[in-house]
């Protein structure tokens, strides 16, 4: 067979549902629809392979190494001696081309993966899916047992902030961006012009945890609410579940705005496309994004986006254009408030929010994936030709000549 055959490394992935379980599912799927041969590796539970999407998909089936062992509670990530021995032995038995390592802050079998592909003189590239500069501290502690930035991986992450970051923390190190990607069709809806009078619908789809800060989404929905002209008004919509779900709804009902926030929980892709589609704003309050794939959602599906700045969001929204990028809590809410009232700012920073997302269209994401590959592969083998390290034969056999 041709293509490349791939290793995708990540601690959690499906049947759990979150931002990155749901792109590496999509990037196993994409990669062999392009003829290459995908399998996952991850520590999270489950049946079953991931099917690849074609019309056929039993030979096509993606196959997942679902690791054995203990996990670690809390993090649900892998724990004891098991898991990591099972990865060795899977990474050394089954001659991959390339390893690719998903990592968010805690990714003990991503990073472990990156380690073991050192070892063993196996390509291999780790990228970076959190903005990891408020662990800095962490990580340094952590060097001298876990040397990562003396390791020949190659270094990416999937925004430019959060490469900037990984860059830092790396000592300078290059780090290319392979931005996360998106099904055009998929997620593109037709809007129907809705009456100007109408009630304005903010939505927003996260996952309900400290990090994602829901909280500061509600204590914004109060404040705009409470300073909404008669003619006006405006409801908000959270779809994602999560450990803060509960203490959210008291939340709503402590600020007095129950009646004007619903819940929703999580939904397939189908729900949540429709609900974008009849929603009129797209609200993220989290500081600590590293990309925003559910932006990028709502910017296919031609909604304007209020986001934080300073966060990878700003690769998706540029402040002013498809929507506001706030510097503070106030300013979110003061720019919700802004586009809540003003139809003709909401409409044409709506009509601007479809434009140039392309850029993040799964062809050209899994192409800048592939170069990355090849050249990774090829800084290995020129690696072990200085070094007289033999080179596995399929990754040698792979570059292109």
């Amino acid at each position: 067979m041709s293509g490349y055959r791939i290793a995708l490394v990540v601690d959690h992935f499906l049947p759990r549902v979150g931002g990155i379980e749901l792109q590496v599912a999509d990037l196993a799927r994409q990669l062999a629809a392009a003829g290459h041969r995908p399998e996952v590796i991850t520590a999270t539970p489950g049946d079953g392979s991931l099917c690849s999407g074609t019309a056929d998909p039993g030979p096509c089936a993606i196959p997942i190494h679902r690791l054995r062992g203990s996990r670690l509670p809390g993090f649900e990530v892998a724990a004891g001696p098991t898991p990591f021995r099972e990865l060795r032995s899977v990474l050394s038995r089954d001659q991959f081309d390339v390893v690719h390592c998903h990592t968010s802050v805690v990714s003990p079998l991503a990073y472990s993966a990156a380690r073991v592909c050192r070892k063993l003189n196996i390509p291999s590239v780790l990228t970076a899916h959190s903005l990891l500069g408020v662990y800095q501290p962490l990580f340094r502690a952590l060097h001298p047992m876990l040397p990562w930035t003396t390791w020949p991986t190659r270094l990416t992450a999937v925004s430019g902030v959060a490469a900037d970051v990984l860059r830092r923390l790396s000592g300078g190190r290059d780090v290319d961006v392979l931005a996360n990607g998106i099904d055009l069709v998929e997620w593109s809806t037709e809007r129907a012009e809705r009456n100007a009078a109408s009630e304005v619908r903010v939505v927003s789809v996260m996952r309900l945890n400290i990090k994602k800060r829901a909280h500061a989404l509600l204590d914004a929905a109060a404040e705009v609410v409470q300073g909404l002209p008669r003619s006006r008004t405006a409801r908000f919509t959270l779809i994602g579940d999560g450990p803060c779900r509960n203490r959210l709804l008291r939340h709503s009902r402590r600020l007095g705005i129950a009646d004007q926030v619903e819940f929703l929980g999580t939904q397939p892709r189908t729900v949540i496309r429709d609900v974008l589609g009849r929603s009129d704003i797209f609200a993220l309050p989290t500081r600590n994004e590293a990309f925003g794939i559910a932006v990028l959602e709502a910017r296919c599906a031609g909604l304007p986006i209020v986001a934080m700045a300073g966060c990878g969001v700003a690769d998706l929204v540029e402040n002013g254009n498809q929507g506001f990028l706030a510097a503070s809590d106030t300013d979110f809410a003061a720019c919700l408030a802004r586009l809540i009232v003003d139809d003709d700012l909401r409409r044409a920073m709506a009509a601007r929010s479809r434009e140039g997302v392309e850029t993040f269209a799964w062809q050209q994401v899994v192409e800048r994936h592939l170069d990355v590959y090849t050249e990774a592969i090829a800084q290995c083998r020129s690696a072990a030709l200085t070094s007289k390290i033999r080179v596995p034969k399929t990754a040698s056999s792979a570059l292109p000549h």
